[in-house]
């Protein structure tokens, strides 16, 4: 099995995630509602993390080796991070929060694989 067939849902939810959280605030699509619901974004952080770690770890399910999980954790964090970092210089916001709620949805989505 090659890589990318492999590791194909992984992969393009990173590269939705890319694109959504570096996507110019101009250009977001509003919805009145959603901004009602206290701390919002950060549970769209916590689902998108968790998610993107969950396929990840998932995807390598017949051989989890701890090689791999760190790669996994690794990996989402140090996206997480950046992200945050970069967003600035598109014209979006930098915030401890929603780093943080990257990283428990990163621990969140690894520990629903265990549970599987």
């Amino acid at each position: 099995m090659t890589i990318v067939k492999q590791y194909w849902k992984p992969i393009t939810w990173t590269i939705l995630i890319v694109l959504l959280c570096l996507m110019p605030k101009s250009v977001e699509p509003q919805a009145s509602w959603l901004n009602k619901i206290p701390q919002f974004d950060k549970m769209v952080h916590f689902g998108l993390y968790a998610i993107l770690s969950f396929l990840w770890y998932y995807s390598n399910s017949k051989n989890r080796r701890y090689e791999f999980f760190l790669f996994v954790v690794l990996f989402t964090l140090f996206l997480g991070t950046a992200i945050e970092l970069i967003q600035p210089s598109v014209g979006r916001s930098k915030e401890f929060l929603d780093l943080l709620a990257d990283w428990v949805g990163c621990f969140a989505g690894i520990m629903v694989n265990y549970e599987l």
